[in-house]
């Protein structure tokens, strides 16, 4: 299944993150803003692009430079607390809230597990990094959601920019049982994006794969490490 959508993305320039414009606050839950700015490596038949994330979820809610997911406890060095559930506490499930700003025209984007394989090397989904650097994915059949359920998006054609919004709840958000991560460590994941668009609302399309991402890229363009790793707490460590 294809979803219209209107949005943006980059592909002419390469881009850094080159400020912080929020910063969390202890207990005072504020979300972090990144504006990635071009870096000009070559004629860019002159196309300004850009690109803005805002990430609520996962978070360092409590302000102490980690995103610490406690699996069997509770204190406040904790900044996602285990489930009530005992049986859901075998399981790893985390919220996600976000916005992307860019300036591309984003035609489509593919549900996940609908984008052309043999187009697309990635899917639209969020996948944290499991043993042996496997990606594990959101188990969108497990929660009996889509995960184009917890987005909307709004394209500003006078401004020529495009904003998703996403907001998953904890229980949508299932990877499965928490045997697939190493605990303790800080571990990598990424939200990729697989769209059908035009970078800088230029003629023409392209398909591509956007990916916000907290440790090294899977592609050379589109990608940005807007993100924080994760930590999965046991044994009180």
């Amino acid at each position: 299944m294809k979803f219209n959508l209107l949005s943006v993305s980059l592909s002419l320039y390469t881009f850094h993150v080159s400020a912080i414009v929020e910063t969390s606050i202890p207990n005072d839950n504020q979300p972090v803003s990144f504006r990635c700015t071009p870096v000009d490596d070559g004629p860019k038949q002159g196309v300004k692009s850009w690109f803005e994330a805002t990430i609520e979820h996962p978070f360092d809610l409590n302000g102490d430079q980690q995103v610490l997911v406690c699996l069997n406890r509770h204190d406040e060095s904790c900044d996602y607390h285990p489930e009530d559930n005992p049986h859901i506490r075998q399981e790893l499930n985390l919220p996600f809230k976000g916005r992307i700003i860019l300036n591309d025209a984003l035609y489509y984007i593919y549900d996940t597990g609908n984008a052309p394989r043999n187009r697309f090397r990635v899917q639209t989904n969020i996948h944290i990094r499991g043993h042996q650097g496997r990606w594990i994915p959101i188990n969108w059949e497990n929660s009996r959601h889509r995960m184009i359920d917890f987005f909307n998006y709004h394209i500003n054609f006078e401004k020529k920019i495009t904003t998703i919004n996403w907001s998953i709840p904890r229980r949508a958000g299932a990877f499965g049982n928490i045997r697939q991560f190493s605990p303790n460590q800080a571990l990598d994941w990424r939200i990729t994006f697989a769209v059908e668009g035009s970078p800088g609302f230029q003629p023409g399309t392209k398909q591509y794969v956007i990916e916000l991402t907290s440790g090294p890229s899977s592609q050379s363009a589109h990608s940005y490490p807007v993100l924080s790793p994760l930590t999965l707490s046991l044994d009180g460590r």
